[in-house]
């Protein structure tokens, strides 16, 4: 461990690692850290209600969510209980349901219930949601069902009166809470593959899929699923899925060079846009494919999905932007009444205008009998608990504490807005900084420490994600030289920043040069905030700092905390 650098050691520690097997683990390419599935509560139960249902001849059912999460659950499952069936010589047949976005919403329900009792299923296992389906549960029990809930959501005081494998349980001891739904039904599986004894090579191969839901899902990426996403991030990167290869291909990457960024901003988007514009079975239709030709068909159906996604997005977009621009300016808490946007991407344009205006955001649709609204929080505001304070408003409401979703009557439209301006207000004046976005600082560097063999350490510290952020470093009482703006639009800028030894660095700024133009002048004194890259031109090997904010020097950096 001697050759870690001082640099990395501070970041680790930062991030609670110091004990040098800690460190050992955090940084080995073949992580151990992981735990017995039978260690979940109900675990072993609901193995053997699965394998007796097998033995017995019975259909399952999969039941699971329409996002990136729900899809991979659900393929994790259905590739390893196939091999269960298989291997037992047992006639039951497999299927999955996942509900409607737009007619059903989150979780089960009792007519998805009804339809899979119709179409011959005698057991449904749940992936991703079902802990807290109190009245579903019960509907599916008094039709004749057998039910296995995984999930690992929340659980309030109401819960299914049925197995349920959830390490959020509150009398669960699983040491990992943090699972996504794909790491809990990866679990399952994986005791369903030490009960039954099928091969450990069809367990091994949905590790690119635990990889994918994990992140997609935005879950700490520590503990269990850092162990997780390292061992799926190199499956994924041998290419053998072909759904998943094509996908990464239709999406122009490379198969050997994903990580969790490429997951991320690539592979989930065009997931989970299955879910937003039409159904999410495309996304495990892709996953499952069995022959090339489907599987080239399939990817290139969904990354259409996303194409038009991504103009609907930017059209509702914009009119929001128009709403807030003429009537909400001067409100804390930004309350859209969007009429007929597009339910799909309505979470995700939300979160788009919270980041333009810095104010928690709120957008209502239309809906036929009733109003629904999707909302982002922003710094230290609890979306969660501000709208739970106010629950007898809302005829379904949910989330946590940077989104949530409800439905409410129309005509509590008016009352709700006038208690979400009442409440928020009170929080603002109880707490000022309660929007403030805070950075987080891993380290104070000057150029010269800015090494190639840095940056290969920082590597070491992939994947990124939730809980294990992308290191940021600042540098302080640089002199910027030779600034220039760049791009298409000329809203980026490269420049060199000089360190008090005459050490130095080259910097790129994306997007925001018009917001720090008074800083990019040469000669001028600054502190910088930002990450290091790898820069390869004409097979000359560099680092290079990607700026994400600029002061002047003993200026003020708000949100920066070291």
């Amino acid at each position: 461990m001697e050759n870690i650098s001082p640099v990395v050691k501070k970041i680790l520690e930062k991030r609670g690692i110091t004990e040098e097997d800690d460190i050992r683990e955090f940084l080995s390419d073949r992580p151990q850290r992981t735990y017995d599935p039978f260690l979940l509560s109900d675990m072993r139960e609901g193995v053997d209600l699965v394998l007796s249902a097998v033995d017995s001849d019975e259909n399952i059912c999969i039941y699971g969510d329409y996002d990136t999460d729900g899809i991979t659950s659900i393929s994790i499952l259905f590739e390893v209980l196939t091999e269960v069936i298989v291997q037992a010589h047992s006639k039951s047949r497999l299927s999955y349901y996942i509900p409607s976005r737009f007619t059903e919403g989150y979780g089960l329900n009792n007519e998805a219930i009804d339809k899979i009792k119709k179409d011959g299923a005698q057991m449904i296992i749940t992936v991703d949601c079902g802990s807290t389906s109190v009245d579903a549960v019960e509907h599916a029990k008094k039709e004749g069902l057998k039910i296995l809930v995984t999930d690992h959501h929340n659980i309030s005081d109401k819960q299914a009166d049925c197995l349920i494998i959830n390490p959020k349980r509150k009398d669960d001891t699983y040491p990992c809470k943090d699972l996504a739904g794909c790491g809990v039904a990866f679990k399952l599986a994986q005791a369903l593959q030490r009960a039954s004894g099928i091969s450990r090579s069809t367990l091994n191969r949905t590790l690119d899929l635990v990889a994918v839901g994990t992140v997609g899902d935005i879950v700490p990426l520590t503990d269990e699923n850092r162990t997780i996403v390292k061992y799926g991030l190199a499956v994924i990167r041998k290419g053998e899925r072909e759904g998943l290869r094509d996908l990464i291909g239709a999406i122009s990457l490379e198969p050997s060079t994903v990580g969790s960024e490429e997951i991320a901003f690539g592979i989930v988007p065009n997931l989970n846009s299955t879910g937003r514009m039409d159904t999410a079975t495309w996304g495990v239709r892709l996953m499952l494919a069995a022959s090339r030709q489907r599987s080239i068909q399939m990817a290139d159906k969904i990354t259409g999905f996303n194409d038009d996604r991504k103009y609907v997005q930017k059209k509702a977009f914009e009119k929001c932007c128009e709403i807030v621009e003429r009537d909400l300016a001067d409100k804390d808490m930004l309350i859209i009444d969007a009429g007929d946007i597009h339910e799909g991407i309505a979470g995700i344009v939300a979160g788009n205008i919270k980041e333009q205006y810095e104010k928690p955001t709120i957008i209502l649709m239309d809906s036929e009998e009733s109003v629904k609204g999707t909302g982002r929080s922003i710094g230290e505001m609890d979306l969660y608990e501000t709208l739970h304070r106010h629950a007898e408003l809302f005829t379904k409401f949910g989330g946590h504490k940077k989104a949530c979703g409800f439905s409410l009557d129309k005509e509590k439209v008016a009352e709700f807005i006038s208690a979400m301006d009442e409440d928020v207000a009170k929080q603002l004046e109880e707490n000022p900084e309660l929007f403030r976005e805070d950075t987080i600082v891993d380290a104070v560097i000057v150029p010269r420490e800015a090494t190639l063999d840095l940056y290969d350490q920082i590597v070491k510290l992939e994947p990124f994600g939730c809980g294990n952020p992308q290191p940021v470093f600042r540098m302080e009482d640089v002199t910027v030289k030779w600034p220039k703006r760049i791009g298409a639009d000329g809203t980026s800028a490269s420049f060199a920043v000089y360190g008090k030894e005459n050490d130095r660095i080259s910097c790129v700024l994306f997007r925001k040069a018009d917001q720090f133009d008074e800083c990019l002048r040469d000669g001028k004194h600054t502190d910088i905030t930002g990450y290091l890259r790898k820069n390869i031109w004409k097979d000359r090997v560099s680092i290079q700092f990607v700026v994400e904010n600029i002061s002047p020097h003993n200026g003020p950096d708000p949100g920066s905390v070291v």
